[in-house]
């Protein structure tokens, strides 16, 4: 590749890549980010142009004007994307106008500051890439403007020679390693920083940091127009088995996050008072070291990770899994609202949420203050005066002559298994009532139907029933050893009080079409992908002050000889397989400084000759204690006659490279050649 080739694709790419990582921030940076790419690309062939033509200059300055003035009105209600979108309309200025290096710098500077927004907004995996990308471009475009701007401020009479001679001349190869030695320093600082604490400013931006948990919704809907299936999204949850669990099965599970008791006669919500209660009647066994496996963990412990955070604060909603019933969790802090949505505390530095859940274990839950109860209770059991009719009539014929709650919750649930079919289409049918054209008319429908239809039929027969919004399934990922939920697992469910045996799942859509996705796309990349995000999040993006201190604990433990093989010790608070991942992490980082080493090394050994370093060589052949910038003549004339001779012709080739013209100038290896002889030379006449 010829320089004035690379010059123009680094300068390119430099701005492009970095407005990639904003795109998934908002859909208004995704336009503006669209838009720049396509206009970096459209100009870039005229990037080395010295002359722009008036109407260039003034359609660029008046359009900049118009979108600084539209940033300026978003500044009040988007002031993130507005400050962003600033930054590259002043890429977009300066590379459409570009008259010189000083430009490039701009240029690269305003980029830099879209790859800083980048590790809030597109916090993954993804970064990493983009950064991998990022840093060798813009470091070539950096020094390629510098090449291309010397030849540039040449006496203009030579500058159109010099510069055409110059983008033709091919890229020295000894350069490479200024691009790799780069990326080595960028992963050697990931790997030393990750033994201090690291805190997260994510919680400063609102674009694309803290977002829903799609696919489970804190009100449901109930509409005629059906539902599209998925079968990818973004994943909200990973589950992962305990180390010494096997091949215990996890199909079939439920991750509950929000519940829903209010409903209007069309939409299902939570209760809106604010109000959080502690959650469990006695304290979790584990409080605040849930991100690693302990010694009292049960085989049947399962770990979980909310990947997303839905609004920046203390308290987040968590998912609770089970087949049956909600399952005990080990958290910190846990609370519940008066709706039934389970809660917990997390630092606000972190990315994600890490807790620990056993399926299974029948939580002991602290009853509400004796002013909530009564009117919980009630509002458990009653509808609105909206619903049909109908509707109550049938809900109060499926439990007419059943005494307990299981008979009536297995009576409206058996009533849903004949002549009903699962479905995502619309309704057909007249009824502008979604549950009367769903329960009489249409009978089939979606997830959302079906929880909502046996919710109130249910309250009709005097059942208290609330909907469950969460997700069902999940995709066992099979590179990374986790369950995955994601968006395309989205469910909706009923939680039903049976007095016998307290709060259960109960579930009329059909067993095997309660799971949306039967098959994923690019499955094994996008399992790998997933597995090296997740990893990412762990010890990059979420590494904090509690991990640090843990993985300091597990070094110590891997170096103590009473804790056996790779530290496995009873009572230990990491187990063997948290020390040995330790043990394997601090080799590949040490594996990782040797080679960053020497990359360095073997660049600084084969970095080509410059004019400067071979003047420096020069004056240090003719007298060692030669000032830096005594002229080379003075030291030629205090040399023996001998010696002089043998000199000269070296000393007058050095001055043709540095002060000729380009065209008439020795190739300078040709003069590197000829120092090292006369060095030769001259160490042969000492001895």
């Amino acid at each position: 590749m010829k320089i004035g080739s690379l010059h123009r694709w680094s300068m390119t790419g430099t701005p492009a890549l970095a407005a990639l990582g904003v795109v998934s921030g908002s859909t208004l940076l995704a336009g503006t980010a669209a838009a720049l790419i396509a206009v970096l690309v459209a100009t870039s062939g005229q990037l080395q142009a010295g002359r722009r033509s008036r109407l260039r200059t003034w359609l660029t300055h008046g359009l900049t004007v118009a979108i600084l003035v539209a940033a300026g009105l978003l500044f009040q209600v988007a002031q993130i994307d507005s400050v962003l979108i600033v930054v590259m309309l002043g890429i977009f200025n300066r590379f459409v106008l570009r008259q010189g290096p000083r430009d490039d710098f701009i240029i690269a500077g305003a980029a830099s500051v879209l790859v800083a927004a980048t590790t809030t907004i597109t916090a993954g995996v993804a970064f990493a890439f983009l950064l991998l990308l990022y840093v060798p471009v813009m470091l070539w475009a950096l020094w390629s403007s510098l090449l291309l701007g010397a030849a540039e401020e040449v006496p203009p009479q030579q500058r159109e020679r010099v510069l055409r001679q110059l983008s033709l001349r091919p890229v020295p190869k000894q350069r490479l390693f200024i691009a790799v030695a780069s990326i080595g320093l960028m992963l050697a600082g990931y790997v030393v920083v990750s033994f201090f604490p690291r805190y997260n400013f994510g919680r400063f931006v609102a674009a694309g940091y803290f977002m829903p948990l799609a696919g489970a919704h804190s009100t449901m809907s109930l509409g005629t127009g059906g539902v599209r299936g998925g079968t990818g999204g973004a994943v909200v949850l990973r589950v992962e088995p305990h180390p010494q669990a096997g091949s215990r099965p996890m199909e079939g599970m439920y991750a509950r996050v929000y519940t829903l008791d209010e409903f209007n006669g069309q939409t299902w919500s939570a209760n809106s008072d604010p109000v959080q209660f502690p959650l469990f009647a006695r304290r979790s066994r584990d409080t605040g070291r849930s991100s690693s496996w302990h010694a009292d963990d049960s085989p049947q412990t399962l770990k979980v990770t909310q990947e997303r955070l839905i609004r920046p604060a203390t308290m987040q909603p968590i998912a609770t899994l089970g087949w049956t019933a909600p399952s005990s969790v080990k958290v910190r802090h846990p609370k519940r609202d008066v709706a039934g949505t389970w809660f917990a505390w997390f630092p606000t530095t972190a990315a994600k949420l890490t807790y620990k859940v056993v399926p299974g274990e029948v939580p002991e839950l602290r009853p509400l203050p004796a002013y909530q109860r009564t009117k919980v209770a009630v509002r458990q059991v009653e509808l609105p005066p909206t619903v049909d009719p109908r509707i109550l009539k049938l809900g109060e014929r499926l439990s007419a002559g059943l005494s307990t709650d299981a008979e009536k919750i297995s009576a409206v649930l058996a009533h849903f298994d004949r002549g009903y079919t699962y479905s995502l289409d619309a309704l057909p049918g007249e009824d502008d009532d979604a549950l009367v054209r769903f329960v009489f008319e249409a009978k089939r429908g979606h997830c959302e139907l079906y929880a909502g239809a046996v919710a109130v039929l249910l309250r009709a027969g005097g059942v208290r029933a609330k909907v469950a919004t969460g997700y069902y399934g999940g995709w066992w990922n099979a590179r990374g050893g986790y369950l995955e939920f994601s968006q395309a697992d989205g469910h909706a469910w009923v939680e039903a009080y049976d007095s016998e045996r307290g709060w259960i799942w109960v579930d009329a859509t059909p067993v095997d079409l309660r799971a949306r996705r039967e098959n994923k796309p690019f499955a094994l990349f996008s399992d790998f992908y997933d597995a090296l995000e997740a990893m990412w999040f762990d010890n990059i993006v979420d590494f904090d002050d509690r991990k640090r201190r843990a993985l300091l604990g597990d070094l110590a433990e891997l170096f103590d000889p009473s804790g056996g093989p790779m530290g496995a010790s009873s009572g230990g608070s990491g187990g063997g397989r948290s020390v040995a991942k330790a043990g394997i992490g601090l080799v590949a980082g040490l594996g990782l400084l040797l080679v960053l080493v020497a990359v360095i090394w073997m660049g600084l050994r084969r970095r080509g000759p410059t004019a400067d370093r071979l003047g420096h060589e020069l004056r240090r052949l003719l007298n060692p204690d030669a000032a830096p910038h005594e002229p080379l003549g003075q030291l030629l004339v205090a040399l023996p006659h001998d010696k002089r001779a043998s000199a000269r012709p070296v000393v007058a080739l050095y001055e043709s490279l540095r002060f000729a013209a380009p065209s008439d100038a020795p190739d300078i290896t040709t003069v590197a050649s000829a120092v090292r002889e006369l060095g030769k030379a001259l160490r042969e006449d000492k001895r």
